[in-house]
């Protein structure tokens, strides 16, 4: 219910009666009250306690308070007294009601300190006197509530002396805006009538406005009396009011209507007249106030220029910067062009010139008195001048002798942009207010904020010098660089009002004035003598030496005079030197200058004293080096020259305080520090930046950063790692050795272990935990735990304990873990929604498995940015190193290349110069030689200038606080140009322990752990632990952040290491410390120390070993290092380790160590057969056949040998090599005969087999014989060649064969293929019951015996082969996409192309939408050229050329492959099935664009079928099918009964199949049926049929074949004389081809059902029609 304010209650609103309410009168009180806690209150946080105070006050009275506003939304009409209508009140928050007690405590203090406001002392010789303001007090409708503000007219400036004629112009701009303000008020008019409530406020407001101006008047007059001087009036402001008020006049015309906010615009508008009124007064007094010390002047004359535009921006930063005072006295008539300083609007404009030119006009009046009219007349006359000095050309205003007043327009302190109520002082004011000094004693925690404040302050006048230096140095008098003539804008944080007295604007400990700097400024001096350069910066010295000094006087007066005089006359003196240019050195250069000494004498004491102050040493040396100035020519070499140098050393203390702004001592600074800062590099990170936007679009993958050793190229990842955190992603790195001392994918699977604790952590709910989950599992399958051996924390993100037990067979290893890793990254990006940043460092030295695993990583588009930085140039990377050949298949990727090059000279320079903390003015002759001896490589730089320093060439200056250096020394030594031997010759002056430590470090490779070197440091009886934090602290090592390994800072630096060990003993060396860390670890259970002691015992090789007896334990060892890699599936390591272990083994090995060789050549052949290494598998499997002594030991050699043979693509060669060797081995190869032999066999074996259940056939174990497993090897050999060759008849007969093995040994990892394979066989006899049960039960025994090797071949041959005849095309095309990621997961790349294959051919023949299905098979084939493997991208063309032509038309040309092409492949591989899958595609397109030419040549796929003997599929059995409907068009069109023929055999094998699954063939059957009815002229049946067809096809979701049974359905009745029906049916049709997406379909048959509706609508179809239209179609 609606609130009724009480007696205690605060009401908030305007107007005398809400103010005059007793609640509002208490909290007036109460503010009141606490005003003196509030101006003692330092921060907002104490002031907002003291509102809260209050506020609690207000809420513990009896009754309690309350804080009450009026509802607007349900306010009724007033009666005039807000309190006692009828409006609704409500409670206001907290937070709002302290606001408001805040908002009012601050117009109480306004109010006081406006009411003790006077001007200051204006002119100390005259006298004073005190130009008083009139505040009154208006209320703001638009405003906030109770919102008072001072309204001051600053521009009617008051001056000394009396002038009738500039008095009468008063008087009359006075009445002039009189009428401006009554014209106002006759604009009012017109909003009587519609609103009385806000003409009544309207009136209100002009009478106040009125009433000022009035007030005004009388202080006027009051001072007119008491002047003795002329008073002079600028037209400029006098215009300036004017136009105010005119835009206020203008703002009023909206009025006219009643409109309310028209009003409330007036009312803002004069709100901002007001206050730019105010800003002009606050101007005004500061002015007269710098003017008080000007003596000679007699007359002061001001004048402010303001525009109407002023008004439209807010006129507080244009009027801000039009500020200034005229130089003299003097008058001068006529037009004064050289003073002319402004270029454009924003250009400041002099004030003594518009006076003088004002006081000229008023000369040409003569002695009458002006009126109205002249002044006006002047007025205009001024105005158009001020129009033409701003038009003056740059090199006439160069030319000038006149000031230019410089403006700062952007917040110094790091706020917005504003101008807003700014206040100008004097440096010298801001400083007594600003000062940490309290009653003589500094308060040391306020020291640190002023310093930074007053180097803001410093810097701003330093470049306000700078431009002026740029532009126009001998325009800058040196008197204006004083204390006096600076200016500093600030801008109060809680202050609208503008203060008259310094005093009064509070002091140090209020933070307004020292942080809230907006500008600074100098102003011209009546003394225009600019003196020279040197003595203007020394000008400079001394104002900043009063700054930093807080005031304090370092130097007096007749100090400084001293210190000139001084330098005048040693300037003298050296000028009467006479400097012969002969006198030159022998090396070529000239003498170096030497600094005047006295500055040290004559400045140290003052230094000192500033240091004792707080002052850093960087700002004394700043100081000194200034004030050295006054020796003109002849001052030191660390003098200023310019003010753009003050300016450069100023900005990099601001922004580099660390390194510039800090106090050092040789202490502290006894290292040279890199920085983190690329210099040189803006080019490479804005590609950087524009790589990443780039690839947000899916542009590009990453970047690929090449460049020289030493250029940075690392460190440019820390531009990336900002770009990370700039985008709220995460930055992961991975850097690879040269050694390959890690174990293998170590790297990568470091990377990526870190990824997967990121996401652990950063999951953001238990659901989301779920989900990742899930479809980690289902992405990666049981073959999760294979890669959890590369990723281990794998484990936190899914569920993998019971996985265990999972067999690590595998296809191809290697692509397995290449798929699973890329498919866990996309699964990661895909839930996780941060991009992530993966850099991968010196990619030079990455094994070629990881390599490898790169170019499937790049696979990963979405939300990953990878960078590759890599080296170029390397005389040690051969052309044929995996590196290169991995360098060139990457082209095809989007990756941007970033080129890195050296630094050039301006780069150099400011990387030393930021490296020794030095100014780069300074350091320049040290970076020229630098840069020659180096070339610019930042690498060699920073070595260059660690053993400059070592050398002490480079030290640190006590006297200057910093590094200085003898720059003859440095230009004399002889430096090397390779920084491999600067760094040998700085690593043989170490101590002799830390090079021994070096070099151990180097021989273990680019970073050790601290297990290797507790173990070498037992074996050498030395403390490797602390050599290596020497050389840590020496900046030859780094800690590894977050891991427990040290590495070296450079490869440069290890390899330099490296070359100090003698070659004849490097290799003994690698050999004692492997043999060393091995006894350690022979336990296996620390793989990285084990890889780590067998690397180093290869590198010192067999040759080095001493005993003998140790050669097999290492060939031993190699032989499981190998077999550890194939486990992590880096096959290329794994050869090295059993090559190196075979190169362990003795001369006579075969006789001596005869089964560790057969181990290690078995485990060779493998692997390089795996690696595709066909040469080196070939090697080593001959070796095996010839050098074993027993057949069991050549079966993998057997196996070795079929398979390289194959992957040479010699086919019949390896079916001849597999049948020889099955036959040694004692099997019977021989063919069967006849066919009716094979079927007699498949039928006795079908019969075997259907007694057996499959429970029992599941429970048969695993068999063990070698042989028995080597013959099932090769029989699947001799299945999948069969497969490739298309030679169905043999085919069957190993099927046969392996399925009787199976029955009688049991089982091996290929049975479940021969019993799928035995399931095609029988589908081949016409079981298909025993067949789809056969090709379950592989299934179900690959999933049992987890045979990973033939998981997706199974999948394709049951489910496209098999399950059509039960399962819906749906469905097998979902499962085929499970086959697809089967064979990725077990690396068998041919079985999962042939999955996806066969999916987009069920996907074509199920109804999938055709868009869908073009794009996705243009993709992947996109995709298989892009990997090499294009053996199927004819196959997969022939689905993407129909698709494009049912979507496009028959017009469009194959952008796959051309038909030519398909065909003569298919021919010249003999692939019946290739081109008989072709023919099957172009029979259903001539079918369906009714093309009977070619309907006669490609009507024939049953005779092919029965010819090519290949297994039946989908697309066979619906190409029959369309065959049919084919054949029966044909008849009806030439009535050849051979047609008729083809077309019941067909129609016959259709319900043959339609049998065993009607979902998929009933309304084939039904189709076909119709069409032979109304072949044979039985409509009535056909339309039935018709009918029946198509239910059939929308229920079993075949939406094609729905169009398709639509469509001839209406031809059907077009040709019956009903063409209402056929149109009907012609709809239907279209909507379904539409739906399909075969829009080429669907506009040819629009076109004939147009034809039919203009049939129907004329009714002038005849029986003969149906010809010409069908003709058409």
């Amino acid at each position: 219910m609606p609130l009724k304010p009480e007696k205690n209650d605060v009401l908030f609103g305007r107007g005398s009666v809400i103010n005059s309410h007793s609640g509002n009168i208490h909290l007036r009180s109460l503010t009141d009250g606490q005003t003196q806690d509030y101006l003692k209150a330092k921060t907002k946080a104490e002031r907002r306690q003291i509102a809260f105070t209050i506020y609690d006050a207000i809420k513990s009275l009896d009754p309690p308070g309350r804080f009450l506003i009026e509802d607007p939304l349900m306010a009724a009409k007033k009666d005039g007294n807000p309190i006692t209508s009828k409006s609704v009140w409500m409670p206001v928050e907290k937070d709002k009601a302290v606001d408001k007690i805040l908002n009012l405590m601050v117009r109480q203090m306004q109010g006081k300190k406006a009411d003790n406001r006077g001007y200051r002392q204006q002119n100390a010789f005259k006298g004073s006197f005190m130009a008083s303001k009139s505040v009154i007090d208006l209320e703001i409708s638009a405003g906030r509530e109770d919102q008072i503000l001072p309204i001051m007219d600053a521009n009617h400036t008051i001056m000394h002396g009396t002038n009738a004629r500039s008095t009468r112009a008063i008087e009359m701009k006075t009445e002039e805006v009189g009428r401006n303000l009554q014209f106002t008020d006759t604009k009012t008019e017109g909003v009587q009538n519609g609103n009385d409530k806000q003409f009544r406020e309207l009136e209100i407001l002009t009478e106040k406005v009125n009433q000022n101006l009035i007030s005004l008047d009388a202080v006027l007059d009051d001072k007119l009396l008491a002047s003795t001087e002329p008073i002079m009036l600028s037209d400029m402001s006098a215009k300036g009011l004017d136009q105010n008020l005119r835009f206020v006049d203008s703002k009023n015309v909206g009025m006219l209507n009643g409109n309310p906010n028209s009003v409330k615009a007036f009312e803002m508008s004069v709100t901002q007249k007001n206050g730019n009124l105010q800003f002009l007064d606050g101007k005004v007094a500061y002015l007269n106030d710098a003017n008080k010390s000007n003596e000679s002047n007699m007359t002061t004359s001001v004048a402010f220029g303001m525009s109407a535009d002023g008004i439209d921006q807010n006129l507080h930063s244009h009027d801000t910067n039009h500020f200034g005072m005229n130089s003299s006295n003097t008058i001068s008539g006529g037009r004064h062009e050289s003073s002319a300083r402004g270029i454009g609007q924003d250009s400041p404009i002099l004030i003594g010139e518009h006076l003088r030119l004002i006081d000229a006009k008023a000369k040409s009046i003569g002695s009458k008195e002006l009126t109205n009219r002249e002044v006006n007349h002047n007025l205009q006359l001024l105005d158009r001048e001020r129009m033409e000095v701003q038009s003056f050309e740059i090199d006439r205003l160069k030319s000038s002798n006149f000031f230019q007043l410089h403006e700062i327009k952007t917040d110094i302190s790091g706020g917005s942009q504003t101008t807003q109520n700014l206040v100008q002082i004097t440096l010298r004011e801001w400083i007594e207010i600003s000062s940490p000094k309290r009653n003589g004693f500094v308060a040391v925690e306020e020291v640190p904020d002023y310093i930074e404040a007053a180097l803001h302050v410093a810097l701003e006048l330093a470049r306000c010098l700078a431009r002026s230096e740029e532009f126009n140095n001998d325009g800058i008098s040196l008197a204006s660089i004083s204390a006096e003539n600076v200016q500093v804008q600030v801008a109060p944080k809680r202050h609208a009002w503008l203060p008259q007295n310094i005093k009064d604007y509070g002091d140090g400990t209020d933070d307004r004035c020292r942080h809230n700097i907006h500008g600074v400024l100098y102003l011209p001096s009546t003394d225009s003598t600019a003196g020279c350069n040197s003595s203007r910066l020394f000008a400079l010295g001394v104002v900043f030496l009063e700054l930093f000094s807080y005031g304090t006087e370092i130097l007096s007066g007749d100090v400084l005079k001293s210190i000139q005089k001084s330098a005048a006359s040693s300037s003298m003196a050296m000028m009467c030197i006479n400097i012969d240019d002969s006198d030159v050195p022998p090396s070529g250069r000239p003498r170096k200058r030497s600094a005047v000494d006295k500055n040290d004498s004559n400045y140290a004491d003052q230094m000192h004293r500033l240091k004792s102050l707080g002052v850093h040493d960087p700002i004394c040396v700043l100081l000194r080096n200034l004030l050295d100035c006054v020796n003109g020519d002849f001052c030191g070499n660390e003098a200023y020259k310019t003010f753009a140098d003050v300016k450069l050393d100023l900005e990099m203390m601001i922004d580099v305080p660390l390194r510039f702004l800090r106090n050092c001592d040789a202490g502290q600074s006894c290292q040279i520090e890199r920085g983190d800062i690329l210099f040189g590099r803006e080019e490479c990170i804005k590609q950087l930046n524009d790589a990443y936007k780039r690839s947000c679009s899916g542009e590009f993958n990453g970047v690929l950063i090449r460049g020289e050793a030493g250029v940075g190229k690392s460190k440019l990842s820390t531009i990336i790692e900002q770009i990370a955190r700039d985008s709220n992603g995460c930055f992961f790195r991975g850097k690879f050795d040269q050694n390959h001392e890690i174990k293998p994918l170590s790297v990568i699977g470091h990377v990526f272990n870190n990824i997967c604790n990121m996401i652990a952590v950063d999951i953001f709910s238990f659901e989301d935990e779920i989900k990742l989950a899930k479809s980690l599992e289902s992405a990666l399958g049981s073959r999760a735990w294979v890669l959890a051996q590369i990723v281990p924390s794998l484990s936190k993100l899914m569920p993998l304990q019971q996985l265990s037990c999972v067999s690590l067979q595998s296809v191809d290893l290697a692509e397995s873990v290449r798929y699973l890793l890329s498919t866990l990254l996309s699964t990661i990006t895909k839930h996780f929604g941060k991009p992530i940043f993966i850099v991968f460092d010196d990619v030079q030295w990455a094994d070629a498995a990881s390599l490898q695993m790169f170019t499937s990583l790049l696979y990963t588009k979405k939300n990953v940015f990878f960078a590759f930085c890599c080296r170029d140039g390397d005389t040690s990377i051969q052309a044929e190193d995996p590196f290169q050949v991995w360098l060139q298949s990457i082209s095809v990727f989007s990756l941007q290349q970033i080129h890195v090059t050296n630094l050039d000279y301006e780069g150099v320079n400011n990387l030393i110069s930021h490296d020794l903390c030095v100014s780069p003015r300074l350091t320049r002759p040290l970076s020229k030689i630098i840069f020659n001896k180096s070339l610019g490589n930042p690498f060699f730089v920073w070595r260059l200038l660690e053993s400059l320093k070592k050398n002490e060439m480079i030290y640190f200056s006590r006297r200057e606080s910093r590094f200085a250096w003898d720059i003859d020394k440095i230009s004399d030594l002889e430096i090397s140009d390779d920084v491999l031997s600067l760094l040998i010759m700085e690593m043989k002056k170490l101590p002799s322990d830390i090079q021994m430590g070096l070099k151990v470090f180097s021989c273990i490779g680019a970073s050790v752990n601290e297990a290797v070197i507790e173990i070498l440091s037992s074996h050498l009886a030395i403390n490797l632990g602390s050599i290596l934090d020497d050389a840590t602290r020496k900046c030859y090592m780094d800690k590894v952040a977050g891991t427990k390994k040290y590495r070296f800072v450079h490869d440069r630096v290890q390899q330099a290491a490296y070359e100090m060990i003698p070659e004849e003993d490097r290799r003994l060396y690698h050999m004692n410390f492997g043999l060393s860390i091995c006894s350690h670890v022979l336990n296996g259970e620390n793989d990285d120390l084990f890889f780590t002691s067998v690397n180093q015992m290869n590198q010192g090789g067999p040759e080095i070993l001493a005993d003998p007896s140790q050669k097999p334990v290492i060939a031993r060892l190699n032989l499981n290092a190998g077999a550890k890699c194939i486990e992590l599936s880096d096959y290329a390591s794994a050869i090295r380790y059993f090559t190196n272990g075979v190169a362990f083994l003795g001369p006579n090995h075969w006789n001596d160590q005869y089964d560790l060789s057969i181990e290690l050549y078995d485990s060779a052949a493998d692997a390089a057969c795996n690696l595709s290494d066909l040469v080196l598998a070939e090697d080593f499997a001959k070796t095996i056949i010839h050098r074993a002594k027993w057949t069991e030991h050549k079966l993998n050699a057997f196996y070795v040998m079929s398979k390289t043979l194959r992957k040479k693509s010699l086919l019949r060669e390896s079916i001849h090599y597999v049948l020889s060797v099955l036959n040694e081995l004692g099997e019977d190869t021989t063919p069967i005969g006849e066919e009716t032999q094979l079927i007699d066999r498949i039928r006795s074996i079908m019969n075997s087999i259907a007694s057996f259940p499959d429970e029992t056939i599941l429970s048969f174990k695993m068999a063990e014989r070698k042989q028995f497993i080597c013959c099932m090897n090769l029989y699947s050999e001799l299945l999948y060649l069969y497969h490739l060759t298309a030679e169905t008849k043999k085919l069957f007969e190993v099927t046969l064969t392996m399925v009787q093995l199976t029955m009688k040994n049991g089982l091996t990892v290929y049975s479940p293929a021969s019993f799928a394979n035995f399931g095609l066989a029988a589908v081949a006899v016409g079981n298909y019951e025993l067949g789809y049960r056969l090709g379950s039960l592989a299934l179900k025994l690959s999933q049992r015996i987890n045979a990973a090797e033939s998981a997706s071949n199974i999948m394709a041959v049951v489910k496209w082969f098999i399950a059509w005849a039960f399962e819906p095309l749906q469905s097998i095309s979902e499962s085929l996409e499970i086959g697809y990621n089967l064979g990725n997961q077990t690396g068998d790349v041919y079985s999962a192309i042939m999955n996806k294959n066969f999916s987009f051919s069920a996907m074509f023949l199920s109804g999938k939408n055709l868009v869908f299905v073009r794009n996705q098979t243009a993709a992947f084939i996109k995709e298989l050229r892009r990997r090499k493997q294009e053996w199927c991208v004819n196959a997969l063309a022939i689905t993407h050329s129909i698709s494009s032509a049912l979507i496009e038309g028959l017009g469009v040309p194959w952008s796959i492959e051309n038909e030519d092409t398909i065909s003569a492949q298919g021919k010249k591989r003999n692939n019946k099935a290739l081109l008989l899958n072709y023919r099957c595609h172009q029979l259903m397109k001539a079918l369906f664009f009714r093309l009977d030419d070619k309907i006669r040549s490609t009507a024939c796929i049953l005779d092919e079928l029965t010819l090519t003997e290949a297994p039946l599929r989908p697309t066979f059995i619906v190409a029959v099918f369309f065959e049919g409907l084919a054949c029966y068009r044909m008849e009806r069109k030439s009535r050849d009964k051979k047609w008729m023929t083809r077309g019941g055999t067909a129609l016959s094998f259709i319900k043959t199949i339609g049998q065993s699954s009607p979902w998929n063939f009933e309304n084939k059957m039904f189709l076909l049926e119709a069409e032979k009815m109304y072949t044979i002229g039985a409509f009535q049946q056909s339309k039935e049929l018709y009918e029946k067809a198509i239910l059939s096809a929308k229920t079993h979701k075949f939406i094609h074949e729905e169009a398709l049974s639509h469509e001839l359905a209406g031809f059907m009745h077009l040709e019956n004389q009903m063409p209402r029906e056929a149109v009907e049916y012609f709809a239907e049709a279209v909507s379904c081809y539409t739906n399909w997406g075969a829009l080429a379909l669907a506009n040819q048959l629009d076109s004939v059902a147009n034809k039919a509706r203009g049939a129907l609508v004329t009714n002038s179809l005849q029986p003969n029609d149906h010809n010409s239209n069908f003709q058409f179609s």
